[in-house]
Protein backbone atom coordinates (compact mmCIF):
# COMPACT_ATOMS: atom_id res chain seq x y z
CA UNK A 1 0.00 0.00 0.00
CA UNK A 2 2.58 2.21 0.89
CA UNK A 3 4.66 1.74 -2.33
CA UNK A 4 1.15 2.36 -4.27
CA UNK A 5 0.44 5.49 -2.79
CA UNK A 6 4.44 6.89 -3.23
CA UNK A 7 3.98 6.04 -7.02
CA UNK A 8 0.15 8.25 -7.35
CA UNK A 9 2.61 11.03 -5.57
CA UNK A 10 4.88 10.79 -7.50
CA UNK A 11 2.83 11.10 -10.45
CA UNK A 12 0.82 13.62 -9.10
CA UNK A 13 4.12 15.47 -8.36
CA UNK A 14 5.13 14.98 -12.38
CA UNK A 15 1.64 16.63 -13.29
CA UNK A 16 2.31 19.50 -10.92
CA UNK A 17 -0.76 18.97 -8.81
CA UNK A 18 1.95 19.42 -5.68
CA UNK A 19 4.79 21.59 -5.65
CA UNK A 20 7.64 22.15 -2.88
CA UNK A 21 7.12 24.20 -0.21
CA UNK A 22 8.55 27.66 0.29
CA UNK A 23 9.18 27.02 3.95
CA UNK A 24 10.44 23.77 3.65
CA UNK A 25 11.98 22.15 0.33
CA UNK A 26 11.70 18.96 2.14
CA UNK A 27 7.94 19.11 2.17
CA UNK A 28 5.27 19.01 -0.34
CA UNK A 29 1.94 21.20 -0.83
CA UNK A 30 -0.80 21.65 -3.51
CA UNK A 31 0.22 23.66 -6.41
CA UNK A 32 -1.20 27.19 -6.43
CA UNK A 33 -3.53 26.81 -9.26
CA UNK A 34 -4.98 23.56 -8.51
CA UNK A 35 -5.71 25.01 -4.81
CA UNK A 36 -7.30 28.16 -6.28
CA UNK A 37 -9.70 25.82 -8.61
CA UNK A 38 -10.43 23.46 -5.74
CA UNK A 39 -11.18 26.46 -3.73
CA UNK A 40 -13.76 27.63 -6.37
CA UNK A 41 -15.01 24.43 -6.81
CA UNK A 42 -15.75 23.67 -3.06
CA UNK A 43 -17.71 26.73 -2.55
CA UNK A 44 -18.51 26.87 1.34
CA UNK A 45 -17.60 23.33 2.27
CA UNK A 46 -13.71 22.24 1.97
CA UNK A 47 -11.21 20.13 4.14
CA UNK A 48 -8.00 21.13 4.17
CA UNK A 49 -4.89 19.57 5.42
CA UNK A 50 -1.80 22.22 6.00
CA UNK A 51 1.76 21.90 6.54
CA UNK A 52 0.94 21.03 10.37
CA UNK A 53 -1.06 18.31 9.04
CA UNK A 54 -4.03 20.15 10.79
CA UNK A 55 -7.58 19.06 9.58
CA UNK A 56 -9.75 22.55 9.08
CA UNK A 57 -12.97 22.04 8.01
CA UNK A 58 -15.42 25.49 7.08
CA UNK A 59 -18.24 26.90 6.69
CA UNK A 60 -20.35 29.81 7.07
CA UNK A 61 -22.70 28.66 9.95
CA UNK A 62 -20.74 25.71 11.54
CA UNK A 63 -23.59 23.40 12.33
CA UNK A 64 -22.30 19.81 13.43
CA UNK A 65 -19.58 20.18 10.45
CA UNK A 66 -16.85 18.63 12.55
CA UNK A 67 -18.76 16.19 13.94
CA UNK A 68 -20.74 14.85 11.41
CA UNK A 69 -18.09 14.67 8.83
CA UNK A 70 -15.46 13.22 11.14
CA UNK A 71 -17.20 9.52 11.24
CA UNK A 72 -16.21 9.17 7.63
CA UNK A 73 -12.12 9.80 8.51
CA UNK A 74 -11.19 6.39 9.77
CA UNK A 75 -7.32 6.68 9.49
CA UNK A 76 -7.84 10.57 11.02
CA UNK A 77 -4.83 10.79 13.65
CA UNK A 78 -2.28 13.40 15.11
CA UNK A 79 -3.96 16.66 15.78
CA UNK A 80 -7.29 17.93 15.58
CA UNK A 81 -9.22 20.88 16.58
CA UNK A 82 -12.92 20.79 16.64
CA UNK A 83 -14.99 24.42 16.77
CA UNK A 84 -18.82 25.25 17.20
CA UNK A 85 -19.69 22.68 19.42
CA UNK A 86 -22.34 24.69 20.66
CA UNK A 87 -23.94 23.61 17.47
CA UNK A 88 -24.25 20.34 18.03
CA UNK A 89 -28.11 19.21 18.55
CA UNK A 90 -27.35 16.10 20.95
CA UNK A 91 -24.79 13.98 22.62
CA UNK A 92 -25.62 11.38 19.60
CA UNK A 93 -24.36 13.76 17.14
CA UNK A 94 -21.14 14.18 19.23
CA UNK A 95 -20.91 10.01 19.23
CA UNK A 96 -20.76 9.27 15.94
CA UNK A 97 -17.43 11.24 15.49
CA UNK A 98 -16.07 8.35 16.97
CA UNK A 99 -13.13 9.72 18.22
CA UNK A 100 -12.25 6.53 20.67
CA UNK A 101 -10.99 4.94 17.46
CA UNK A 102 -8.84 7.76 15.77
CA UNK A 103 -5.22 8.21 17.03
CA UNK A 104 -5.21 11.55 18.23
CA UNK A 105 -2.28 13.12 19.99
CA UNK A 106 -3.67 16.72 20.50
CA UNK A 107 -7.33 17.24 20.87
CA UNK A 108 -8.76 20.83 20.91
CA UNK A 109 -12.57 21.54 21.82
CA UNK A 110 -14.32 24.55 21.83
CA UNK A 111 -17.81 25.29 22.50
CA UNK A 112 -17.54 28.94 20.72
CA UNK A 113 -18.56 32.56 22.23
CA UNK A 114 -22.37 31.30 21.71
CA UNK A 115 -24.38 31.37 24.84
CA UNK A 116 -27.63 28.70 24.47
CA UNK A 117 -29.81 29.17 27.64
CA UNK A 118 -30.98 25.49 26.63
CA UNK A 119 -27.90 23.88 26.91
CA UNK A 120 -28.16 22.32 30.16
CA UNK A 121 -25.07 21.16 32.63
CA UNK A 122 -26.32 17.69 31.40
CA UNK A 123 -26.28 18.68 27.94
CA UNK A 124 -22.39 20.13 27.96
CA UNK A 125 -21.44 17.20 30.31
CA UNK A 126 -23.10 14.04 28.03
CA UNK A 127 -21.30 15.81 24.48
CA UNK A 128 -18.05 15.72 26.01
CA UNK A 129 -18.46 12.10 27.47
CA UNK A 130 -19.59 11.05 23.55
CA UNK A 131 -16.05 13.04 22.47
CA UNK A 132 -13.61 10.38 24.62
CA UNK A 133 -10.72 9.80 22.49
CA UNK A 134 -8.68 6.99 22.52
CA UNK A 135 -6.79 7.05 25.91
CA UNK A 136 -3.30 5.40 24.48
CA UNK A 137 -2.10 8.16 22.21
CA UNK A 138 -3.72 11.24 23.66
CA UNK A 139 -0.81 13.99 24.64
CA UNK A 140 -2.92 17.19 24.90
CA UNK A 141 -6.09 18.29 25.85
CA UNK A 142 -7.75 21.69 25.48
CA UNK A 143 -11.13 22.13 26.44
CA UNK A 144 -12.17 25.71 25.80
CA UNK A 145 -15.48 27.96 26.31
CA UNK A 146 -16.51 24.54 27.99
CA UNK A 147 -19.40 25.98 30.50
CA UNK A 148 -20.67 22.76 32.49
CA UNK A 149 -19.96 22.65 36.09
CA UNK A 150 -17.93 19.52 36.01
CA UNK A 151 -15.84 17.37 33.50
CA UNK A 152 -16.74 13.84 32.00
CA UNK A 153 -15.22 11.10 34.00
CA UNK A 154 -12.82 10.00 31.06
CA UNK A 155 -11.01 13.56 31.99
CA UNK A 156 -10.22 12.04 34.86
CA UNK A 157 -8.98 8.57 33.89
CA UNK A 158 -5.82 7.31 34.87
CA UNK A 159 -5.73 5.23 31.74
CA UNK A 160 -4.69 7.70 29.90
CA UNK A 161 -1.07 7.40 30.98
CA UNK A 162 0.57 9.54 28.28
CA UNK A 163 -1.73 13.06 28.64
CA UNK A 164 0.96 15.21 29.67
CA UNK A 165 -0.84 18.98 28.65
CA UNK A 166 -4.47 19.89 29.68
CA UNK A 167 -6.03 23.33 29.88
CA UNK A 168 -9.69 24.80 30.33
CA UNK A 169 -9.81 27.95 28.64
CA UNK A 170 -12.72 30.11 29.11
CA UNK A 171 -13.56 33.31 26.93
Amino acid sequence: MERLGLEYFDELLSRSFFQHSSSDKSMFVMHDLMNDLAMSVAGDFFSRSDIGMKKEFRKEALEMIAICHLKKLKNLHGEISIWGLANVQNAMDACEANLSQKRLSKLELDWGSLFNLSQTETYYKEVLNELKPHNDTLKQLHIKSYRGIEFSNWVRDPSFLRLTVMYKLNN
